[in-house]
């Protein structure tokens, strides 16, 4: 006899037949109780699963991102966060109303994730290209979450591209900075004419954790929290 663990997905979600054993109602019963037990083990992990993430923007909840820093900093790899702002996101909300308010999060979302995802097959790709036998580390992801609001957060892995290229961390995180003002910078010049015209842009702040010189997780997050308000200030100034 199978044990839940061992059916395939598809098969647990099939819908389950009236009589599997209908010679043997003993073995009839055990059947369906493993395929019950193994449907309701994959709906609790998927319900875990989206727990974790915002329903509009499919991005982590900022508390599972925290998280995910407290991981990072127990493992003592270097890493870098960014925060982003979405400037002059209510005047959009107000006046072009809340359904493209909800699309601009929606959107904005979707990019951060579609190019994360393609970061992270590259990271992938080169780790194993370098070593097939070696398993890719958690925190080697570039992980996005929805923050609050219209605010948004990243971290970004260091400690690899310091090792191959005999980086410091802050040298690493200048890498990362350039590649993130180019994914915000993209993402303001596709909008539509109406929202441009609202003045929107995207504020982005950097914070390194470098396990040389460790802080805690409210420190971290305060130099990133300042960083993205310091840059506000100048993109409203060239406005």
């Amino acid at each position: 006899m199978k044990s839940s663990d061992s059916y395939p997905i598809n098969k647990l979600l099939e819908p389950i037949p009236d009589t599997q054993y209908p010679d043997d109602p003993t073995l009839e019963a055990v059947a369906k109780g493993f395929r019950l037990a193994g449907r309701a083990r994959w709906e609790a992990f998927t319900n875990a699963e989206e727990a974790k993430h915002d329903p509009l923007t499919g991005l982590l909840r900022k508390e599972y991102w925290k998280k995910d820093l407290s991981k990072r900093m127990e493992s003592g790899a270097a890493f870098g966060i960014a925060f982003m702002d979405l400037d002059f996101f209510k005047r959009v909300n107000d006046e072009l109303g809340h359904e493209r308010g909800d699309k601009l999060l929606s959107d904005f979302g979707n990019c951060l994730n579609e190019q994360f995802k393609r970061k992270n097959d590259m990271i992938s790709h080169d780790t194993l290209i370098q070593d097939p036998s070696k398993e890719i580390p958690h925190d080697n992801r570039t992980l996005g979450s929805r923050y609050g609001g219209d605010e948004f957060s990243a971290t970004f892995n260091l400690s690899e591209n310091s090792r191959r290229n005999n980086h410091s961390p802050y040298e690493s995180m200048s890498e990362e900075m350039g590649y993130m003002q180019g994914v915000v910078s993209d993402f303001v010049d596709s909008q539509s004419d109406d929202i441009k015209s609202k003045r929107f842009d995207v504020s982005i702040g950097f914070a390194v954790w470098d396990p040389q010189n460790p802080t805690s997780v409210e420190t971290l997050l305060a130099e990133a929290d300042a960083s993205m308000y310091e840059n506000k200030s100048k993109n409203k100034q060239t406005v």
